[in-house]
C-alpha cells in the first residue's frame, strides 16, 4: 500500500491543492484493490488524464459537493467497494481555436465502469466565455455516451465498448463546446452586421435617399405576406375537408418506468397524415409526452410514393420506424409511438420498445396478419383502443 501510494504521489503535483492528495489516495486505493477487477484500469486511466491535462493547478480532483444545512460535514471517503460512483472534476480548456476559454467537467464513474457501465460527463460551467450555457448544450454533453452505435450517425457520441473511454469523451466535449462557442460568436457577428445595416438603411431613409425603392420593397413584403396567408388558409380549409382516419392505439408497454404506446392508421394522402397527427396531439397527455416518433408510407392515386419520418428528439428513432414499415411491407399506413420518459436511461433497449409498441399498434389495427408476432413488455399488448 505504501509503495503504491508513493508511486501515485510521484505522478501528481501536490504543491497547489489538497485535492491532488485526495486523488492520489483514491488512485492508491484502486491500485491496491484486489476485489474489484476494473480498479487497476481505472487507476491507470486517471493517472493518464492527470498527465494529459496538465495545468499550473491540479487538473483532476475529487468532487466535493458544497456543504448545506442538511449535510454540514464532509461526505464519506470513497473506496473501490463503495456503491456510490466515483466523482471527479476535470479542469481543462475548449478545443482549438478557443483554448483560452476554461472548461470544467464532472466525471462520474459507476462501480461497474469500464466493463459493465459507461461513465457520465456533466458540464459544470454556467458560462463559456461570455455566453450563458443553455439546456441544449448541457443535454448534449450529458448524452456523450448515450447513443446507439448501430444508428450509424457520425458524431452522435462516443462508443462505449467495455473499455476505458474517458479521454475520447472529454475530447468530444471539448470540440462540441468549442463548436458551440463558435456558433454563438457567428450569431453575434451577424446580429451586429444586421444592426449596422439597419442603421445605415435608416439613415438613408431619413435623408430621403431611396424612399421609392423602400416603398416598393414594403409593397412586395405585403404582397408576399398576403400570398402566404392565403396559402395557409387554403391548406387549412383542405385539411378541414379531409376527415381523420380511424386510429388504433396499443396497450401501454412499460419498461423501467418509461411508457410506450403505439398508434396506427390507414392513410392515402398527406392531408390524412396531418389529420392523424393533429388528432393525436389534440390529446393533452400525448402532446405532453417526451417523444412522439412517427413514420408513414403510402402510394397516392396517381402512383406517387410518399414516405417520411420524424424523430421528435429521439435520435434515429424515426428512421428505425420507417425501416420497420419497409421490412413488414405495410402499405398506406402511419405509425406513431408515444414515449413518456420514466427517469431511467434505457440505452439501446429503447429502440426495441419503440419497435414493439409500433408492431402492437399495427397488429391491433389489422395491418399484420400474424398477431403472434407481438411480444409486449410490462404486461404485453392485449388489443388496441380505437379512436
Amino acid at each position: 500500500m505504501a509503495e503504491s501510494l508513493g508511486d501515485s504521489l510521484g505522478s501528481l503535483d501536490l504543491s497547489a491543492s489538497d485535492s491532488a492528495l485526495d486523488l492520489a489516495l483514491v488512485i492508491s486505493a484502486l491500485e491496491s484493490s484486489s476485489d474489484e477487477p476494473n480498479a487497476q484500469d481505472v487507476a491507470d486511466e486517471l493517472q493518464s488524464l492527470a498527465a494529459i491535462y496538465d495545468n499550473p493547478e491540479p487538473s483532476l480532483s475529487l468532487y466535493r459537493p458544497p456543504p448545506t444545512a442538511r449535510t454540514p460535514s464532509p461526505p464519506r471517503a470513497w473506496t473501490p467497494s463503495s456503491a456510490d460512483p466515483l466523482r471527479l472534476v476535470l479542469a481543462t480548456t475548449l478545443a482549438s481555436p478557443f483554448e483560452f476559454i476554461p472548461l470544467h467537467l464532472l466525471l462520474s464513474l459507476p462501480r461497474g465502469y469500464p466493463s459493465d457501465e459507461p461513465p457520465l460527463l456533466q458540464l459544470q460551467d454556467r458560462y463559456l466565455g461570455s455566453f450563458a450555457v443553455g439546456d441544449s448544450l448541457f443535454g448534449e454533453v450529458l448524452r456523450t455516451y448515450m447513443h446507439d452505435a448501430e444508428a450509424g450517425i457520425a458524431g452522435a457520441g462516443v462508443e462505449w465498448t467495455g473499455g476505458v473511454c474517458l479521454f475520447e469523451g472529454i475530447e468530444l466535449v471539448r470540440e462540441t463546446c468549442a463548436r458551440w462557442v463558435g456558433e454563438r460568436e457567428d450569431e453575434l457577428r451577424k446580429g451586429e452586421e444586421a444592426r449596422r445595416a439597419a442603421g445605415e438603411e435608416s439613415a438613408r431613409a431619413r435623408n430621403g435617399a431611396g424612399a421609392e425603392g423602400e416603398h416598393a420593397e414594403e409593397g412586395r413584403r405585403r404582397d408576399e405576406a398576403e400570398r402566404r396567408r392565403a396559402a395557409e388558409e387554403r391548406a387549412a380549409r383542405k385539411r378541414a375537408e379531409v376527415p381523420c382516419p380511424p386510429i388504433t392505439s396499443s396497450e401501454a408497454l412499460v419498461d423501467r418506468g418509461s411508457v410506450f404506446v403505439g398508434h396506427a392508421a390507414k392513410v392515402n394522402s398527406l392531408e390524412e397524415v396531418d389529420a392523424v397527427m393533429e388528432a393525436l396531439l389534440s390529446n393533452n397527455k400525448i402532446a405532453r409526452a417526451t417523444h412522439n416518433i412517427s413514420a408513414y408510407q403510402f402510394t397516392s392515386a396517381s402512383g406517387t410514393r410518399h414516405a417520411d419520418n420524424d424523430d421528435d428528439g429521439e435520435t434515429a428513432a424515426g428512421s428505425r420506424l420507417a425501416h420497420l414499415l419497409t421490412l413488414l411491407d405495410v402499405a398506406n399506413v402511419i405509425v406513431v409511438v408515444t414515449r413518456w420518459y420514466g427517469g431511467v436511461h434505457l440505452g439501446p433497449d429503447r429502440f426495441k420498445d419503440i419497435n414493439q409498441a409500433a408492431r402492437d399498434a399495427l397488429t391491433d389495427a389489422g395491418f399484420l396478419a400474424d398477431a403472434d408476432e407481438k411480444k409486449g413488455k410490462g404486461g404485453g399488448a392485449k388489443g388496441g383502443k380505437k379512436r
